[in-house]
């Protein structure tokens, strides 16, 4: 039976002379599946919070939760995803107040990028109506003053993939590029 995995962070207390050797750990995340994996996680900029990506819930289906770095319930983070869906990717606003995440949530294999409070609540879809066939890519940007994230997606035409912009909270997206 494969084991769960659990978060574990280390945290290297500072002394004078550098770094002591002796790490503290302390499980974070709170499987309830008979299986499951931590498949990524990222510590917010202030160091309260870690969000994660893992089958916590559902053996195989990668969703996306935060829980305080010093332990307690976590928080799925992620709307209901379509059968067959996932979070592909996630990242942490510099304020550390929203998390950006790339997945199929409404559709399956169709990946669409979204906001939401990193303590929980209501996501909200960022990018504009896709093309058909079109995806948004996993790998997005979320601006240093956190209110803007650019990403690469075939919105207009499939197979043509192109920048755009969207602030973090939701509203119009704006290309990026000039034609192609």
């Amino acid at each position: 039976m494969k084991q769960i995995s659990t978060i574990l962070l280390i945290f290297l207390s500072a002394t004078s002379s550098g770094f002591a050797q002796e790490p503290y750990q302390q499980r974070l995340s709170a499987f309830r599946a008979v299986t499951g994996d931590v498949s990524s996680a990222q510590i917010s900029p202030d160091g309260s919070t870690v969000v994660y990506r893992a089958d916590q819930d559902t053996d195989n289906v990668l969703e996306l939760y935060s829980v305080p770095i010093g332990g307690g319930p976590s928080t799925k983070l992620n709307g209901p995803l379509t059968g067959g869906g996932a979070v592909s990717s996630a990242q942490i606003s510099p304020d550390g107040s929203t998390v950006v995440y790339s997945a199929d949530q409404d559709t399956d294999n169709v990946f669409d990028l979204y906001s939401v409070p990193i303590g929980g609540g209501p996501s909200i879809k960022l990018n504009g109506i896709l093309a058909e066939g079109g995806d948004v890519q996993a790998t997005f940007q979320v601006s240093p003053d956190g209110s803007t994230v650019v990403y690469r997606a075939d919105q207009d035409t499939d197979n043509v993939f192109e920048l755009y912009s969207v602030a973090i909270g939701g509203g119009p997206s704006n290309k990026l590029n000039g034609l192609l």
